[in-house]
């Protein structure tokens, strides 16, 4: 236990130094050392699976609280099936294996990352690792007819935040990840969200950005959803790739944008329409 806190410790003054620097050379500090940032992550949460059963298959690995099979060969075979799809598209080579987490409650899930009880999570992407809840933890109805299904969802949009945070270093607002997340699932599997929703009024760009967190659920996705997908589509995938490299090798957002795409915020809001 002293030598944990001993480590908290050293890892918080690491933070506060490196948070100080960044201030006086912000890019390439940032992205000299978000790599440590996000081993930091993974290490704070690591201990929480520390005591997991351990499953190397292929190149994944998959670690869960009891041995169970079904589930583990039901995540082992969605992986297989999407992630060279999704790394094809984002030009990504993988040199190390997935690590993957099932938990067999949804509060375990969120008591370990530090989401509120309050939210639902049936997944979630934290510290270079695929958190997901194992699927016969959920009484949620895993068929989504036409869309898709569920566990097939839920590892796409998670692989896809995984890759997004290798390739442009967790240089990006939220909108940009979900938006991302969600165009892979409607690429690839056809699900498309929020079809439904009656887009009367959309967002600012600077509430999608700066507030989120705040806004209605439903709506914000849908609206990033939207964003991205007319990106991609309007300019092409390899202008999208074009400013993930910008953005990995130290570009802001907003600078990056201009430059791949020569948009500023009204640009950028004219995207967001069916």
């Amino acid at each position: 236990m002293r030598a944990r806190k001993l480590i908290l410790k050293i890892i918080l003054l690491v933070v506060i130094t490196l948070i100080l620097l960044g201030v006086k050379y912000p890019s390439s500090i940032y992205t000299s050392v978000y790599p440590a940032f996000r081993y930091m992550e993974s290490y704070l949460t690591a201990d929480g699976i520390k005591d997991y059963d351990k499953h190397r298959l292929g190149d994944f690995i998959i670690r869960s609280q009891i041995d169970y099979s079904d589930s583990i060969e039901l995540v082992y075979d969605v992986a297989k099936r999407y992630s060279p799809s999704v790394f094809e598209f984002f030009n990504y080579e993988r040199t190390s294996p997935v690590e993957i987490a099932l938990f067999s409650t949804e509060q375990d899930l969120k008591e370990l990352l530090g989401i509120s009880q309050d939210l639902s999570a049936l997944g979630a992407y934290s510290g270079g690792r695929l958190n997901l809840l194992r699927p016969q933890a959920t009484d949620i109805d895993l068929d989504l007819s036409q869309d898709g299904n569920l566990i097939d969802n839920i590892f796409i949009h998670e692989l896809v935040h995984l890759v997004l945070d290798d390739l442009a270093m967790g240089r990006y607002p939220l909108w940009f990840t979900e938006g991302s997340a969600l165009y892979m699932e409607y690429l690839l599997v056809g699900y498309e969200w929020g079809v439904h929703l009656n887009l009367e009024e959309a967002y600012k760009i600077d509430d999608l950005t700066h507030r989120f967190s705040s806004l209605d659920e439903q709506m914000a996705y849908r609206q990033s959803f939207l964003l991205v997908k007319n990106l991609i589509e309007g300019f092409g995938r390899e202008s999208y790739l074009d400013l993930l490299d910008e953005l990995g090798g130290g570009a802001g957002f907003t600078p990056a944008i201009f430059s791949i795409y020569g948009l500023e915020k009204e640009g950028l809001q004219g995207l967001i329409h069916e």
